[in-house]
This record gives structure tokens, sequence and C-alpha cells, in this order.
């Protein structure tokens, strides 16, 4: 069954021009690597994601500018991986004053499903899943939506959503993001939501990706005669 095998998130707040993570146990190959990145905002500043197994990721999924314009926050995504420990990087085009990373190893899936959102929101409120990344219809089910809310401003106070009965992942980057997942069995319309005890100020910023679940079983062979 499809599901999280590992994660590991990290962040500096040094003047770096990249910043480095490992995963604490060698992957399955086979297995897709997701990850979450952020880093200060800075005017014609550009990103870009590798790994020491993999390669580079290309382009993120969506890379989202804060609209207090403090912070960029983006996902990506690599199905298929190779074996080994990787060390994801990213890797800024000019010297940034605090960056991090969040990775993820998808297990028992066959990849990214090609769907994802994100969204900004200040002052969302203090309702249950008034924090969300915005909706998107898996193509095929069984599948795993994976979600990460982060308080780009404020003091984050992070429930996970019930929009869907999403399960907590953890907390990460100092305590300002919250990680969850779900396993879907219908491709209906879903979205990471989250519920934020402080929502009535900040600027939370949600990002969500879907991944399929493997065929498992045998084959079934046809003889032609």
């Amino acid at each position: 069954m499809i599901g999280i095998l590992q994660q590991q998130n990290g962040f500096t707040s040094s003047t770096v021009s990249s910043y480095g993570l490992s995963f604490n146990n060698p992957v399955t190959p086979g297995s897709t690597l997701y990850v979450y990145s952020f880093y200060t905002y800075e005017s014609g500043a550009t990103q870009s994601l590798a790994d020491s197994v993999n390669g580079s990721y290309g382009s993120a999924l969506d890379a989202v500018h804060s609209v207090a314009g403090t912070q960029v926050n983006s996902h990506w995504a690599f199905s298929n991986t190779g074996s080994g420990t990787p060390t994801v990087t990213l890797t800024m085009s000019e010297s940034i004053t605090g960056m991090g990373l969040w990775l993820v190893e998808v297990g028992s899936t066959s990849g990214y499903a090609g769907v994802h959102n994100a969204n900004d929101q200040i002052d969302p409120g203090t309702g249950a899943n008034a924090v969300t990344s915005g909706s998107m219809t898996p193509p095929s089910q069984p599948g795993l939506i994976i979600a990460q809310a982060n308080e780009v401003v404020g003091s984050a106070g992070y429930s996970v959503g019930t929009s869907v009965a999403f399960t907590s992942a953890g907390t990460g980057w100092g305590g300002q993001a919250l990680l969850e997942y779900f396993r879907y069995t219908t491709t209906a319309a879903l979205a990471g939501t989250f519920t934020d005890s402080n929502g009535a100020s900040g600027e939370s910023v949600t990002l969500a990706a879907c991944f399929t679940e493997a065929v498992s079983g045998t084959a079934a062979i046809a003889w032609i005669s």
C-alpha cells in the first residue's frame, strides 16, 4: 500500500548559495521523492533542485512568492528513484539568507500523479479547513495526497484538515510548517486543508500533490497461438 517511507527536514538561517539535506536511510529503488523547499525572496534570484543519486528535478511543480514578499515556497517531485542515500540540494543563482528543505520518500507508488496545487492566504481565519491548497482531481485511484502548510508570517498553530481523514506527518522548519497525508480511493476532487488557531492574522502558503499507488499482484500473460 502506498505511504510515506521516510522524511527529513531542515533549514539554515546563514547566507549561502546552496543548501543540502540527506535522507537518514537509503531509499527504496523505484520510490518517488517529493521535496518542499523555501528561500528568502531576493529579486532576480533563480532556483534549481537536484540530488546526488538522480540529478536534476527539473522545474518546480509550483513556486509561490508570498504576498508579504519575504519567502518563496516550492515543491518538486522525482519519480522512480535510483538506489542509494540521496543528498538533495537547493541551489540559488546568488547568495540567500535563509533556505530550507523537507524531503519525503513515497513508497509503493508508480509515481507522481500529475496533479498538484498551491495557495497563498493572508489572514485565512481560524475556521476548520480554512487553510487550503485549493482542489485537484486525481486521474486515477487509489493514491496518496501529501500537503504542507507553512506560516510564512506569524506563528503557526496548525492542525490537520478534516475535509478528509488526514494524518499528521509532523511539524518542521522550527514548528512553522505541518505535513499531512491521506490515501484516497476515489477520483473525487480533494485538497490539502488545515486549521490554524492563529489564522486570524499572518500568512499561510499551502502546497499539495497526488501520487498513484502501484499496481500489486501478478499480471496475467496472454498466449497467442
